[in-house]
């Protein structure tokens, strides 16, 4: 059962060209658990992620947070490193209309 008090709390966001997911680190609350884990979403669930964040930080552009680094095979990989940044905490009924995810627990 979801309640209020249920959220995920993001951590770090990456992704790379040339693939087409990307592994969200986070530390989701579910009542009174706590656990370390990874969502695999694709872009169109990344572009939801963005919106709601951007929302609930009132921001208006969180991609200019990301940086990039040039990889040996000549994909960019794209990063957002938030563990010494304000927390950004998304309560879990707001994922509900997230393809469904993949959860990789740590």
């Amino acid at each position: 059962m979801i309640t209020l008090y249920d959220k995920v709390g993001i951590q770090s966001i990456e992704f790379q060209t040339g693939y087409n997911e990307v592994s969200v680190k986070c530390v989701v609350t579910q009542g009174r658990l706590t656990y370390t884990n990874e969502l695999i979403l694709n872009f169109s669930d990344l572009n939801r992620l963005i919106g709601k964040i951007q929302k609930i930080m009132k921001m208006n552009d969180l991609l200019s947070y990301f940086k990039s680094t040039k990889l040996a095979d000549g994909d960019d990989l794209y990063y957002l490193n938030n563990k010494e940044n304000q927390e950004i905490e998304i309560p879990l009924f707001e994922m509900n209309e997230f393809q469904p995810l993949r959860q990789i627990r740590a």
